[in-house]
């Protein structure tokens, strides 16, 4: 581009310049810089280094520029290089999209993306999305969905005070780790990724049953191609997976009015320290979904429903998962004649969700609940 065809003149022999000590310009990077503006240097740059492609849209990103109408226009026609025979290594690509994420315009950046042809080339399994039509909470299409979550994902994570009142320390805390709002809003883009497979019609209603987890299987293909950090394509896979239990759980909320400490400890052993983040995406997914079939006040529902699994989860969750167990895996085997196995796992959960609910507090209650869960099992088998 333009803007990065510029030089100084450096003495060789020295540490100073050399006359005329000018910005070298032969391109008019200058004017272009000044005017906010990308333009290539020649019609063969794209075919040269199709990664150019891709950091077009890293300089709008980073830079708030703009594309000149030609280059535009050059961009669009070529897009495809970008995964073609001479396209750059997953790795490279993956360079390029972290930087963008990472911006503060990923979200009008990755529509500029898309509007170019660019995205679908990159990530056919979103593309895949456009014209498949949502149930009446909806008013756009699945891919225009995924767009307008991670526009959502944006606005919670300037102000993650506005949606939840009175968690924005504890979310700012949570996203200054690990580099959490970028991978929200890789979870917000595609966290509706396995609809297009699952959609159905079913007694007239559009239906996409276990699109999460479908979803979250996809993710990992799509992370592997571009080398993605294996935590952090765990991370975003786990986020996609476990996007719908806020819904579920709200559900359950609005009939009942309380979360109960069993249903909370199950929600935290599956989602772990992204419960913030998984809230949030949530969020995001229901701002994004605005047709007239969508309940009413459902992010004041969320919001509401956010205060009770943290209020249930310090008082009831956290001193239980926080303190040694009642009983151990040498207990299981000496008292028990257990043999250590899948049967370990079940026991443990158990006794942690009857710690939770209260009614196991000690270590010979947790005897007790052990010998009868056992009883129990055998009855079964029998």
């Amino acid at each position: 581009f333009t803007i990065n065809a510029m030089a100084v003149a450096f003495d060789p022999a020295g540490p100073g310049l050399l006359p005329p000590y000018a910005i070298i310009d032969p391109m008019g990077g200058g004017r272009d810089f000044a005017d906010g503006l990308l333009r290539v240097t020649s019609p063969k740059v794209f075919f040269d280094d199709p990664l150019r492609l891709l950091r077009a849209f890293r300089f709008m990103a980073e830079l708030g520029f703009a594309l000149e109408g030609e280059t535009e226009a050059l961009l669009r026609s070529q897009a495809d290089l970008i995964t073609g025979p001479t396209g750059p290594a997953g790795a490279r690509i993956n360079g390029e999209l972290a930087r963008i994420m990472a911006s503060g315009r990923a979200s009008v950046t990755v529509r500029a993306m898309a509007e170019a042809g660019l995205l679908g080339h990159l990530f056919p399994e979103l593309q895949a999305g456009a014209g498949v039509e949502q149930p009446p909470s909806h008013h756009l299409d699945v891919l225009a969905h995924n767009l307008q979550a991670l526009t959502e994902m944006e606005r919670l994570l300037a102000a993650p005070d506005a949606f939840f009142p009175g968690h924005g320390p504890s979310m700012t805390r949570y996203l200054a780790e690990q580099a959490s709002g970028t991978l929200l809003k890789w979870a917000a883009l595609f966290h509706d990724l396995g609809k297009p497979a699952v959609c159905a019609e079913r007694s007239g209603r559009i239906t996409f049953h276990q699109h999460e987890r479908v979803g979250a299987a996809g993710f990992a293909v799509l992370a592997r191609r571009f080398v993605w950090k294996k935590i952090e394509a765990e991370r975003v896979g786990r986020l996609i997976a476990l996007h719908m239990w806020p819904f579920h759980l709200n559900n359950v909320f609005q009939k009942d009015g309380v979360v109960t400490p069993r249903a909370c400890l199950r929600l935290v052993k599956a989602v772990g320290d992204e419960l913030p983040g998984l809230f949030m995406l949530a969020m995001a997914d229901s701002l994004a979904g605005q047709g007239p079939g969508k309940p009413l006040a459902m992010e004041a529902a969320l919001a509401r429903l956010y205060d009770q699994v943290e209020e249930t989860r310090r008082r009831f969750v956290e001193p239980v998962l926080t303190r040694p167990r009642l009983l151990d895996g040498h207990d299981l085997r000496q008292e028990f004649s257990l043999r250590p196995g899948p049967v370990f796992s079940v026991i443990f959960l158990g006794l942690q969700e009857a710690q939770v609910a209260g009614e196991v507090r000690s270590r010979q209650e947790a005897m007790a609940w052990v010998r009868d869960f056992l009883r129990g099992r055998q009855a079964q088998d029998f």
